[in-house]
C-alpha cells in the first residue's frame, strides 16, 4: 500500500478515517464515518474534522486539539484524494488502504497462512486482535458507486473461516455493485460444507483466484511447501464448480515449473473447462522469494517459447488466457496482445532504460519490491 511519513500530534492510537478537502457541512453531518481533512498549512481557518493532515512542518499555529499528521509535502497532499480511506499511525505514517480512483483495491483479511510457498510475498505471521472488526469497518467506508473491484487476500483467507463468510456478507451489504475476488489456495475449500456455506450468503458478483503451479503433483507441493496440497486444490476447484461459482487459475512461473507451462494449459483445459480466466504471472522477487533465489529465479526471456506455446494452446481452446507482471521487451510482439498492466499501482516501477520507450504506457513495468532482480534483455523501444 502506498504511504507517507509525516509527523504526528495528538495521536495516541492508529485511526482509520476518509480523506475529505471539502468543508460543506452536509460532508460534516455524516456522523457514521471519521472524516480526514486534508489542507495546506498556509490556508486560514480550519473547519472541523475528527482528524487532520496538513502540508507544511507545524500543526501548532492552528491550535488543533484533534489528532494531527503534519509536515508532509503539498504534492503529497494532492496524491491524496477525496474518499479514499487511510490510515493514521502514532509515528506519523499515513497509509493509503483503500484509493478511489484505483482499480487494485484489496481487503489483507489475515498474516496467516496454511501453505508455506517457496516464492511468497508475503511471509506468514500473526494476527492484531481486531483485524477482522477493522475489515469490516473499512468495507464501511469505500464508495459503493466507484469501486467496480475489489480482492480479499492475505496471507490465506479461508484460514478465517467464518470470519470470511463476514467479509463476503459486508461486501455484499454495503458494496453491492462490486465485484468480488478471492484470492485463495483453495485447500479449505476441498470442504464441501465450507464452500455452501459461501455458497449461502449469497454474493452477486464472486470469482475465487486459485494457483496451480504444475500439472505435476510432486512440483506443485515443492512449490507450496505441504505435501497433498495439489489434490486438496483440485477438489477444491471441482466444488466451486458444483455450486457454478467463477474461477480464475493461476501460476506464478519459476525455474521449477517454467518447463511444463504448456502441459499445465492442457491439464487446466481438460479437467477445468469452467475456468472463467487463466493468469501466466512472473515472479515478484521479494519475501520468502528473494531467500529462493537459486531455486527460483529464472530469466523471463528464457522460458518465452513455452510461454508462447501455453498461450496459443489455451487461445485455440477458447479459453480467456492473460500473461501478467511481465515487460514487453521480454515477450514476442505475437504475445502483447495478452500482456495486462497487472501491478498494483504503488509497487509499479520501471527502470532507467525505460524512460523513452515508446510503448512504456502499455508495458506491465516491474515490482517495486523486486529491484535487482530484472530480465538480462530489458531494452526501450524508440
Amino acid at each position: 500500500m502506498k504511504s507517507l511519513q509525516g509527523i504526528s500530534t495528538n495521536i495516541h492510537s492508529s485511526i482509520t478515517g476518509v480523506i475529505t478537502k471539502r468543508t460543506s457541512r452536509n460532508w460534516f453531518k455524516r456522523k457514521d464515518k471519521i472524516t480526514i481533512l486534508c489542507v495546506n498549512d498556509q490556508s486560514g481557518k480550519i473547519a472541523h474534522a475528527d482528524a487532520y493532515i496538513l502540508a507544511g512542518e507545524s500543526a501548532h499555529k492552528h491550535n488543533l486539539d484533534a489528532p494531527v499528521v503534519h509536515g508532509i509535502s503539498q504534492a503529497e497532499l494532492n496524491d491524496l484524494n477525496d474518499g479514499d480511506v487511510v490510515l493514521l499511525t502514532r509515528d506519523g505514517k499515513i497509509k493509503v488502504i483503500y484509493s478511489i480512483k484505483s482499480n487494485h483495491n484489496a481487503i489483507f483479511a489475515t498474516n496467516r497462512c496454511n501453505l508455506h510457498c517457496l516464492m511468497c510475498p508475503q511471509p506468514s505471521s500473526s494476527d492484531a486482535e481486531d483485524i477482522l472488526k477493522n475489515n469490516i469497518s473499512l468495507i464501511g467506508m469505500m464508495d459503493p458507486n466507484r469501486t467496480e473491484y475489489l480482492a480479499i487476500t492475505g496471507g490465506e483467507p479461508t484460514v478465517l473461516g467464518e470470519g470470511l463468510l463476514d467479509l463476503i456478507q459486508e461486501c455484499k451489504k454495503h458494496l453491492p455493485k462490486t465485484a468480488l475476488a478471492i484470492l485463495t489456495n483453495g485447500l479449505k475449500l476441498a470442504e464441501i460444507d465450507f464452500v455452501r456455506k459461501i455458497a449461502g450468503v449469497n454474493h452477486p458478483d464472486l470469482i475465487f483466484a486459485i494457483p496451480l503451479y504444475s500439472d505435476n503433483d510432486a512440483i506443485h507441493d515443492m512449490t507450496v511447501g505441504v505435501p497433498g496440497s495439489f489434490y486438496k486444490t483440485i477438489k477444491g476447484l471441482h466444488n466451486l464448480a458444483l455450486f457454478r461459482y467463477k474461477v480464475e487459475i493461476r501460476t506464478v512461473i519459476h525455474a521449477l515449473n517454467n518447463d511444463r507451462i504448456l502441459q499445465l494449459s492442457e491439464f487446466i483445459y481438460r479437467n477445468f473447462p469452467f475456468t472463467s480466466h487463466v493468469a501466466l504471472m512472473a515472479l515478484e522477487m521479494t519475501g520468502i522469494a528473494k531467500v529462493n533465489t537459486e531455486k527460483l529465479w529464472i530469466d523471463p526471456y528464457d522460458y518465452t517459447t513455452e510461454l508462447a506455446k501455453a498461450v496459443q494452446y489455451l487461445h485455440r481452446a477458447d479459453m480467456n488466457v492473460s500473461i501478467y507482471n511481465h515487460q514487453l521487451c521480454t515477450l514476442p510482439s505475437s504475445l502483447w496482445q495478452y500482456s495486462r498492466k497487472s501491478i498494483s499501482g504503488w509497487k509499479n516501477s520501471f527502470l532507467e532504460e525505460c524512460s523513452c520507450c515508446v510503448q512504456k504506457s502499455k508495458c506491465g513495468g516491474f515490482f517495486e519490491t523486486g529491484r535487482g532482480y530484472s530480465s538480462k534483455h530489458i531494452h526501450p523501444f524508440l
